[in-house]
Parts: C-alpha cells; structure tokens; sequence
C-alpha cells in the first residue's frame, strides 16, 4: 500500500480505537504529518491574518492568532495520531493496559515540553526525549503473530 493511501487510511480511521494498525500505517501517516503539520500552521496563520485584517485590535493580537492556530492545528492532528497510535500499541503488544499508558507518557512528554514546565530544571527535556524514544521503541515492534 502506498504512503498517502496509508496517510488517507489513517485520516478515515479517526475516530476508530478499536483494531489494529501496521507499523507502515503508522510511520507513514507520522512521517507525512511532520510536513503536513508545519504548513497548516503557516496557513493557519495567514487565514487568520487575512479573516481578521479589518478588525481594530489591540497589539497583542499577533500572540492569539499564534496561540488560537497552534491549537486548533494540533488538536486536529492529534486525534486521528492518538487514534493510530493505541491501534499500532495493541499490534505490537496485544494489550490495551500498554496503549493506555503510552498514550499516557506522550500527552505527559507533550506537556513537559510547554514552556512553563521549564521551571523544574533540565529534566522537562530528559522526560519528554525519553517518553518519545519509549513510543518510538514500541511502535518499531513487529506485529504480533495472531
């Protein structure tokens, strides 16, 4: 199966948590966000910008338009990857306790690298570059046999 089938595939199965997903299905659909993902910003941006040019605002309206397309955008692109990565969890492993606590470390990594979180010293960027090598370890698992 091709890699944009595979994107597609993973975008239709959005809201599925149920059944497996290949470790191809799964890179293929990472892989394709991590350029996707960049540019929606981009033209999230700019739509913004050119919804809202005609309103008087204040000077910090740059900052919510930033803010508002970062997390519309990452919210869009978070629950069909949330949804794929509990399928690839329960390929690789057989156990739904494991796709939960994996999706548990990535939200908790996610969270480790806001800004905020930087207050507690160096170890926010320790945590969150391990909590992605632990999903990257075990979305790289070969399926198990059935």
């Amino acid at each position: 199966m091709g890699a944009l089938r595979l994107y597609g595939r993973g975008w239709a199965r959005t809201c599925q948590f149920a059944g497996t997903a290949t470790r191809s299905e799964f890179w293929w659909f990472t892989l394709i966000n991590a350029v996707v993902y960049p540019g929606a910003l981009v033209g999230g941006l700019w739509l913004m910008g050119a919804v809202t040019a005609d309103w008087e605002g204040g000077e910090h309206d740059g900052i919510l338009y930033l803010f508002l397309t970062l997390f519309v955008v990452t919210v869009v692109v978070l629950v069909p990857w949330t949804s794929l990565l509990v399928r690839r969890v329960r390929d690789a492993t057989g156990s739904n306790i494991a796709a939960v606590v994996l999706v548990l470390i990535t939200y908790s990594s996610l969270i480790a690298l806001l800004p905020g979180s930087m207050d507690w010293g160096q170890w926010y960027l320790l945590f969150a570059i391990a909590g992605f090598l632990t999903i990257a370890t075990v979305c790289v698992l070969p399926s198990r046999n059935r």
